[in-house]
């Protein structure tokens, strides 16, 4: 619950989704960063190296806290300042690269089967064996 409170306390335009009872939190922002959340998931791996799932319908970021990162979520906190930040100031940057880039165009797609059948081919592609 701590990390529910910091989001909402003291990170602007965040809503916290649910109600969490374990040890994740989804989150995703509104007003002028609103369409910005996986931007600001891609800005968070470059400020301090987070690593935060990204979620469609809703878009959202979602961060699984672990026994590593319990001392750790004030600065959590910090970094996601720091990255609304750099994607407010550049926002072109942080839309369209990593996985900001795929994963906007993957929850655009209207044909829900064609993003089915394009993961289906990628895996096929990446897990057979070469000779």
């Amino acid at each position: 619950n701590y990390l529910k409170e910091q989001l909402t306390e003291k990170v602007d335009n965040c809503d916290v989704l649910g109600v969490p009872i374990g040890c994740g939190v989804a989150f995703k922002f509104k007003g002028n960063l609103l369409d910005y959340d996986y931007a600001i998931g891609e800005a968070l791996s470059e400020v301090g190296g987070w690593e935060v799932n990204r979620l469609q319908f809703p878009s959202c970021l979602f961060f699984q806290a672990g026994h590593g990162w319990i001392d750790e979520v004030d600065q959590l906190i910090i970094d996601i300042n720091k990255s609304i930040k750099l994607v407010l100031n550049d926002p072109k940057k942080y839309n369209k690269s990593g996985m900001a880039g795929v994963y906007g165009t993957a929850a655009s797609f209207p044909d829900r089967g064609l993003i089915a059948d394009t993961c289906s081919t990628y895996l096929d592609v990446i897990h057979t064996p070469q000779w």
